[in-house]
C-alpha cells in the first residue's frame, strides 16, 4: 500500500503539473500575441499571424500520440514556427520607436519558447522503470502471501481474493495511466491551449475584415 501510495502521488503530481503547463504556455501565447501586435507594420500583422499558426502547432504536436515519425515531423514544424518568429520580432525591435517595448516583448516571447522546452521535458519525465518492476513484485509476493494465508487457516475465500489481486493490478494500472504522457486513458486536457487560439483566430479574422476609412 505504501508503495502504491507513493507511486500514485508521484504519479499525479506530474500529471498536475502537466496540466499546469498547459494553462501557463496558453497565458504566454497570448501575452506574446497581444505585445507584439504592439509592433509597427508589418512586423506587428505578421507576428499576430505566425503567433497564432505557432498555437495551432503546438496543439498539433501534443496530438500527435505516440508516433515517432509524427512526433519528429511536428517538433520541426514548430522549431521553423519559433525561428520565424524570433527573425520577425528582431526586426520589429530594431525600428526606432519600438525602444520602450523591447523588454516587454522579449520577455514575452522568451518565456513561450521557454515553456515550449518545459513541457517537452514534462512529457519525458516518467516513473523509473525500476519502481514498476517493484511494484510487480510487491503484487506477486501480496497474492502469494494472501493465498498462503488462506491455505493455511483452512479454508478458501475466492471473492476476497479475486478482490484482492484486482485491487492491487488496478492502482498499478493507475499510477501507469497517469505516468503515460500520451497514451493511456487519462490524457492531459489542451483546453486552456485551445481556447487560446481559438481566441486569437477569431481577432486575426476581424482584424483581415477591418478596413480603415
Amino acid at each position: 500500500a505504501l508503495l502504491i501510495g507513493f507511486s500514485f502521488a508521484m504519479a499525479a503530481e506530474r500529471y498536475q503539473s502537466r496540466r499546469e503547463l498547459v494553462v501557463a504556455e496558453a497565458n504566454a501565447l497570448s501575452t506574446a500575441y497581444w505585445r507584439d501586435s504592439l509592433l509597427p507594420a508589418p512586423y506587428g500583422p505578421e507576428l499576430g499571424a505566425l503567433l497564432v499558426k505557432y498555437g495551432g502547432d503546438r496543439l498539433a504536436f501534443f496530438a500527435a500520440g505516440e508516433s515517432a515519425q509524427q512526433l519528429a515531423d511536428a517538433k520541426s514544424v514548430d522549431d521553423a514556427d519559433q525561428l520565424a518568429i524570433w527573425r520577425d520580432t528582431a526586426g520589429g525591435l530594431r525600428q526606432p520607436q519600438t525602444g520602450p517595448l523591447a523588454t516587454a516583448i522579449l520577455n514575452a516571447t522568451n518565456e513561450l519558447f521557454d515553456l515550449a522546452a518545459t513541457r517537452q521535458a514534462a512529457l519525458k519525465a516518467r516513473t523509473p522503470a525500476a519502481v514498476f518492476w517493484l511494484l510487480a513484485l510487491s503484487a506477486i509476493a501480496t497474492s502469494g502471501l494472501f493465498g498462503y494465508g488462506v491455505d493455511a487457516a483452512g479454508s478458501r475465500h475466492r471473492v476476497a481474493a479475486v478482490a484482492v489481486v484486482a485491487m492491487v493490478a488496478g492502482a498499478i494500472l493507475l499510477v501507469q495511466d497517469l505516468d503515460l504522457s500520451r497514451g493511456g486513458f487519462i490524457l492531459t486536457p489542451q483546453g486552456p491551449m485551445a481556447n487560446a487560439v481559438a481566441e486569437l483566430r477569431a481577432h486575426e479574422a476581424d482584424r483581415a475584415a477591418f478596413t480603415v476609412p
